[in-house]
This record gives structure tokens, sequence and C-alpha cells, in this order.
């Protein structure tokens, strides 16, 4: 049986790699008589237990790997012939049973004063294969070379090779392992999503005709609020549209049951001293006065103002702090702030042009976004 599957670069560049740790790096020679019939027997034995048993496969190379070994150790070493048994090999290289106090549970050989285990080559096989995007080939390798007891006609056939048939059917045995082992599947894209809610942050005109100033930012904000703290209720109203009147302490307040826990502020304005109390004198006051976090969305904040309200519990968001931490966010957390956005202009802020603006920008930026549809 011959793979008929073609290798990619970094296949052929980790088999290659592997076989030239064990294998000299030119080729060993042409394959001795008999090699082809007993590679197409090795292949067969295989094939027929693959479906079962998939480390049969690694049994089947760390065989082959452990004949190599010891041929490099014993200059005398030659293949099994046709009809021998497993039991040829352990009379010249006796089995290694047991390790210290312990039954040896792998395939170990004595070759002189030294010894061969097949673990260490199970580890290898095991190590390339997932390198090679094949994560289904059994990585229990101590329970993978514990069977070899049941396989001694396999292990009498890879010691029947010449040094070219073994180097041969170790690659041959890979590919076989490509073929029949589906490589690791990763669903993803190949260019990542647009962050559009975070390009708007950066981008986006706030001010356009027949919307209110400020309008955009709230709206901003809002998906912000939406999307950090989805686990509240968020109540906000049109700008320009008295908070106090509508009950509220900012322009959006955040609600767990009964229990007002985030308050928020948003100006799209720069805040300093010359404005800090008409702007927020208000709404600090009733910071002061209740147990609810209290935020202030601005373009920027002086040095002199942040302190002063920071001092005071104040949380504030200035233009580069909002685009900094949004652009930690994962994009489905931006894409719900992308909705909220939206959801504040068509249904609280009700600005049909609004919509259809920020729409616009969007099909620029992800002309397949599903807000689109």
């Amino acid at each position: 049986m011959v793979s008929m599957v073609q290798r990619t670069a970094d296949e052929s560049a980790a088999i290659k790699a592997f076989i030239e740790t064990h294998f000299d790096a030119a080729p060993v020679g042409v394959l001795a008589d008999g090699d082809e019939q007993t590679m197409a027997e090795i292949l067969a034995y295989v094939e027929a237990r693959f479906g079962r048993m998939k480390y049969i496969l690694g049994l089947a190379i760390d065989f082959t790997l452990l004949a190599q070994e010891i041929a490099r150790l014993d200059t005398a070493f030659a293949p099994l012939s046709a009809g021998d048994e497993a039991a040829s090999v352990f009379a010249r290289y006796p089995l290694v049973e047991q390790r210290g106090e312990r039954q040896a549970n792998t395939l170990t050989l004595s070759v002189g004063t030294a010894t061969v285990g097949i673990r260490k080559f199970e580890e290898r096989v095991a190590d390339v294969f997932h390198a090679m995007e094949r994560s289904k080939y059994p990585s229990a390798y101590v329970y993978n070379t514990g069977q070899w007891k049941k396989y001694l006609d396999l292990l009498a056939l890879c010691f029947r090779l010449s040094p070219a048939g073994r180097q041969t059917v170790v690659g041959r045995l890979f590919d076989f392992g490509l073929e029949h082992l589906d490589r690791n599947a990763f669903f993803g894209r190949d260019e990542p999503r647009v962050r559009v809610y975070e390009e708007a942050l950066s981008s986006y005109p706030r001010d356009a005709e027949g919307e209110n100033g400020g309008l955009t930012f709230q709206a901003m904000v809002f998906g912000f609020l939406r999307a950090d703290h989805h686990h509240l209720e968020w109540i906000a109203d049109k700008v320009r549209t008295g908070s106090a009147r509508q009950r509220r302490f900012g322009d959006i307040d955040g609600y767990s049951g009964l229990n007002l826990e985030v308050s928020a502020e948003v100006k799209d304005l720069d805040i300093d001293a010359t404005n800090k109390e008409r702007q927020l004198g208000s709404f600090v006051e009733a910071a002061k006065k209740h147990q609810f976090l209290p935020m202030v969305f601005a373009r920027t904040f002086s040095q002199e103002v942040r302190v002063e309200l920071e001092a005071l519990g104040l949380v504030l968001t200035d233009n580069a702090g909002l685009r900094s931490l949004v652009a930690r966010w994962d994009w489905a957390k931006q894409d719900i702030a992308l909705y909220s956005m939206l959801h504040y202009l068509a249904h609280i802020e009700q600005n049909a042009s609004a919509v259809r603006r920020f729409l616009k920008f969007v099909a620029e930026r992800d002309d397949l976004h599903p807000c689109l549809v």
C-alpha cells in the first residue's frame, strides 16, 4: 500500500528532522531484496488495526527505530530472515524485565552494556504528529508502549528490514498517519473582523446637521455602559432633556432592580476650572448624597479638575481613556456597544437621520455587518 498523501512543507520538514535524528542525513542506500514486500506487510498490518487502536502506527515506527538503534550499537547486527520470530531478537538482545524493584512495562533490550527502549521513540512520534496538527494521535505513550507484547509478529517484521528499508518505512508510516488522521480544524477567520465601534470612537464625526450637540457622544457612552455593565438596566433620554425632570441623577442611569448602581454624566466638551461648576456642580452634589458610582465622560479634563473630582470619588473618562478601554475588548463586546449605540439613536433619541448617518459609517468599514441587513 502506497500513500497518496501530499505533505505540506512544514510536514515534510518535521518528518525529515525526525528521520535524520535516527538515520544519516544522506540516503542510506538501495532497498534490499524483500524490503518492498516486508514494508507492504507492515503497512497492511497497521491499516488492519488502525481503526480500533491508533497506537499501532506508533508501535510500528517504534519497533523500526529500535532495530535501527541496535544496529548502531552492534556492528554485527543482522536483519531477521523471513520466517524468523521475535524470539530470535530476544535471544541475541535480552529483554529488560525489571527496573529496580519494579517490573518493566515497556519494551527495552540489552545491547552489550547499553539498553535501548521504545518509550522515548513513542514520545517523539506523538510530538511530531501533534506538531503536524494531528492531535487525534494518542499521546498516552506509557499505555501505547505497554501494549508491545501483543504485537510480536509486527516486531519481527520491522527487524527484517535493511537500513534503507527501515528509513523508507518510517517515512511511509508517517505518510499513513497524515492520510488517516484528520488535521486539526481551526474555525476562524483569515482576516480579523472590523472593530467598528472602536473606529467610531476614533474617527466618527460627532457633529452633523439635524443632530443636537452631544447626541453622538451620548449614544457612544450609552453603548459603552451597556456593554461594560451588561448586568444593569439602563435608563436614558434624549440629549437636552433635563435629568432632574425625568427623575434621573445623570444623563444615563444604571439600575439593579430598585437600586441605582451607576450614574453617568456625558459632556462632549473639555472640562476645566472655568466650566466645571456649571457643567457638573449639581451632579457632584448628588454624588455626595447618594450611594451610587458617579461617572463623568468628557473630551478632556484639566489636571486640576481631575484631581479635585477624583478625590470626591468620581470616575472620569476622557476620549483617550475611553478608546484605551475599548481597545482591550474583544470584537463581540464591542459589537454589543455598537448595537446599543444604534438603539440609543433609533429608539431613545429617535433621530432617523442620525441612524442613517451612522449606518453609512458602518457600511464604509464593514459592508457585511449584520446591522446593515
